[in-house]
């Protein structure tokens, strides 16, 4: 393993945007001239497709446990405590999830691993109705799963909500259709991660065509080699890169092929550090004090790169050579071998 003394390493830059609105003092000489409207009356960062210049954009999919609830009908208020509209004894349900009682929980998150059809709410008495499953798995808050069931078919207001939950699907840019999304438009029958997915597919097919630099990002998995879990941060999924159909094909598989990860919470300061140590300079000078010891590089090794082959191997001889030569490296050896980068 030879040292690459003289390699440079490509500089990226991430612009942030901020807009700050000050409200200007009653003694000021002069007052200051309010901000422009956006740019659309949604308020969309529209300048960065706009930009002669094309920007650096990371888009970050939040794949944590939470997101594997249901899609909630807006009309539900999570807040409200359960009436005697709300259903709280389900015998199907109790079946159908092998639970210990017929008799529903607000405070329990159901697990489903598949649709559940034809359940019936006791308790008040309901129609049949299907409680949707679309990953497995899929959880259920406990009271939204009792305002579910406990909707009243024959009420006008409820039965339109029941009829939306059951047919309603999501306003789908045309391409995104085309490239076999479909499923994620599923309303109220997808969960909050597939939702997501649906965004982030409509933006990008939205801007393929603009001059903008897109990548992917998203949460890792909590570490099993350290006792009691560690969040681990997040991790680039897919590089930044031009605008073309090659790419828009890459970060399009990105985004339909994650999925959800068993993170502790949610590491976003963690991770958003880590995203942008992407962005950090790859130059030697800047690396001074940066050691890695035998026992970081083999759990890196162990736990990060368990889906890349040739890393895990590099990885490997790493660690190999610090056991028998050094206690620890602070050598950079290449744009793909840096220690606080994508990679690593």
């Amino acid at each position: 393993m030879s040292n690459r003394s003289n390699f440079t390493c490509a500089l990226s830059l991430l612009a942030i945007a901020l807009v700050v609105v000050l409200a200007t003092p009653a003694w000021a000489a002069k007052p200051v001239a309010p901000p422009p409207p956006p740019l659309d009356q949604g308020g969309d960062d529209l300048f960065l497709i706009q930009a002669a210049v094309a920007p650096n954009v990371v888009l970050f999919i939040d794949n944590s446990k939470s997101m594997a609830q249901i899609e909630w009908h807006p009309e539900f208020d999570p807040d409200k405590v359960p009436d005697a509209g709300y259903c709280t004894v389900s015998s199907d349900l109790e079946s159908a999830l092998s639970l210990a009682s017929p008799n529903l929980d607000p405070n329990t998150t159901y697990r489903l691993t598949s649709d559940e059809n034809n359940i019936e709410c006791d308790t008040p008495a309901r129609s049949r109705r299907t409680v949707y499953g679309p990953l497995n798995p899929t959880f259920w808050d406990g009271r939204y799963m009792m305002w579910y069931l406990g909707l009243d078919e024959n009420d006008a207001t409820e039965g339109r909500i029941l009829d939306e939950i059951e047919n309603a699907v999501a306003k789908v840019v045309g391409c995104t259709v085309a490239g076999g999304a479909g499923p994620f438009a599923e309303k109220y029958r997808r969960t909050r991660f597939e939702a997501t997915k649906q965004v982030l597919l409509d933006l990008l097919c939205v801007a393929e065509t603009k001059n903008v630099r897109f990548g992917t990002a998203a949460f890792r998995e909590v570490s099993p080699l350290v006792a009691g879990g560690d969040p681990n941060g997040g991790f680039v999924s897919e590089d930044l890169g031009r605008s073309n159909p090659n790419h828009a094909a890459q970060l399009e598989a990105s985004i339909k092929n994650e999925t959800i990860r068993l993170t502790d919470g949610t590491p976003l300061s963690e991770t958003l550090f880590q995203l942008y140590t992407y962005w950090m300079p790859r130059v030697l000078a800047d690396m001074t004090g940066v050691a890695i010891t035998a026992k970081e590089a083999k759990r890196i090794h162990a736990a990060y790169h368990k889906l890349h082959p040739s890393l895990q191997t590099w990885w490997r001889r790493v660690a190999n050579a610090l056991e028998e030569d050094l206690p620890a490296l602070t050598t950079c050896y290449g744009r793909r071998r840096i220690f606080f980068g994508r990679r690593s």
